[in-house]
């Protein structure tokens, strides 16, 4: 893992979501769009990380952080995302229900944890092969 942080700051315009993607998967900033900039976000983030033969999932949580770190990807550093204190949504990395990176300088992380995306590997070789 290579911890990133942001460049860009403030709502959409934001890239603390890249950030976080870009630190998953040991890249640097400057080589994953900014997808939260993108009205398709979501399914650009699915075809763009599908050569590394991954599959974003993302569930919400509604808050909960004690129930939703034990129910799947245990072990497993993810995107939690929630308001952060500075009044625009956020995206931080968890690790077991608790902060692991906040890539904003401040590393106020989130208030509260409103929804989890986690990377499943569907071509296992792709993966490996990287």
């Amino acid at each position: 893992m290579k911890l990133q942080r942001q460049t860009l700051f403030g709502g959409k315009e934001g890239n603390c979501f890249a950030a976080c993607v870009a630190s998953l998967l040991g890249l640097d900033l400057s080589d994953v769009p900014n997808f939260c900039a993108r009205q398709t976000w979501w399914v650009d983030l699915i075809d763009w990380v599908r050569p590394f033969g991954l599959r974003p999932l993302s569930f919400p949580t509604r808050g909960r952080t004690d129930e939703w770190a034990t129910w799947f990807a245990p072990d497993q550093v993810v995107i939690a995302s929630g308001p952060a204190v500075r009044g625009f949504d956020h995206s931080t990395l968890y690790l077991d229900g608790k902060l692991f990176w906040d890539p904003h300088p401040s590393g106020d992380g989130i208030l509260l944890v409103n929804d989890v995306i986690f990377f499943m590997a569907v071509e296992p070789h792709r993966v490996v092969a990287r």
